[in-house]
């Protein structure tokens, strides 16, 4: 049995762990079930598992049975050991067509969602709906949904993924803040990009071109962009937004005048963003409100 270690909780480390694996593992022809355990040591606690680490992991796992091995999950942490299977029941999305989203036990997390193209819109209509329903009661959360819309639709559409694409998110009411990441293991924004617009010559540029209103990979009529534009309205009061796709790195705080790319030294296959929403930043929906605005 083969074994993989992730012994820090630290992102660049975890992306460039899973990204390493994923472009060295071999397809498991040899017609004999192999194992692979993945194994995460005490240096990582539950309240160390964000959703970063979450919906990187479910690709890694995800990634791994596709070429035909069988994954084991451990982790010396029992709180997380728990968390990981009987809260977010990671098992039961993994390599099964069927299970895209299994409803969550601890209301604060909307729980692991697998990005399957005919259901892209309904989860974004299902996080909205129950996050003002239960916590954001008078308040317009549209541009969130909107953002959400347009993040599934593209990963759905035209990541190329093939399915390895997973969501989560959680809302700390301590905080007052929204964690969503989203991760797949497809052709990455700039690649994708870049195939419709040929201009654009660097990945650093494609992940910039990928904020304006309206910019899209243009595969799908009902795609209006990337819905990163749509993220970046709601960066307010210490919100955050990171996006990592093939050789680039994007950075956002607060608004889209505090911008910043970085080129990596790796290649990561796909895009993974991640993005931290404060609720001070969601208006008062008047209409809810029952004052209504003409």
């Amino acid at each position: 049995m083969e074994r993989i270690i992730f012994d820090k909780k630290d992102r660049r480390y975890w992306i460039k762990s899973v990204n390493s694996i994923i472009r060295l593992l071999k397809p498991n022809n040899s017609g004999i079930k192999q194992e692979i355990k993945i194994h995460i040591p005490n240096t990582i606690k539950k309240n160390d598992f964000t959703p970063f680490h979450i919906v990187l992991l479910s690709c890694l796992i995800e990634y791994i049975e596709r070429y035909n091995y069988i994954v084991y999950f451990e982790a010396d942490d029992l709180e997380l050991i728990n968390f990981v299977f009987s809260e977010v029941e990671m098992h039961r999305y993994i390599n099964n067509t069927n299970t895209a989203y299994v409803k969550e036990k601890d209301t604060s997390n909307l729980n692991l969602w697998k990005i399957v193209n005919n259901r892209a819109k309904e989860y974004s209509i299902v996080i909205t709906e129950y996050l003002q329903r239960t916590y954001f009661k008078g308040l317009d959360i549209s541009g969130f949904q909107n953002s959400l819309d347009e993040i599934y639709a593209n990963v759905a559409d035209h990541s190329k993924s093939n399915g390895i694409a997973f969501s989560y998110i959680n809302y700390d009411e301590e905080e007052g803040k929204i964690h969503f990441a989203a991760c797949d293991l497809g052709l990455g924004i700039p690649t994708t990009l870049r195939a419709a617009m040929p201009e654009i010559k660097s990945d650093e540029l494609a992940l910039k071109s990928s904020l304006d209103i309206g910019v899209s990979a243009k595969t799908n009529k009902h795609n209006r962009g990337f819905g990163l534009d749509n993220v970046l309205s709601n960066l307010k009061n210490g919100g955050m937004m990171r996006v990592v796709s093939n050789k680039a790195l994007l950075f956002c705080q607060e608004n889209k005048n505090n911008i910043r790319t970085y080129t990596l030294d790796f290649d990561f296959k796909g895009t993974l963003i991640y993005f931290d929403i404060s609720i001070d930043s969601f208006e008062k929906d008047e209409e809810i409100e029952g004052d209504v605005c003409l």
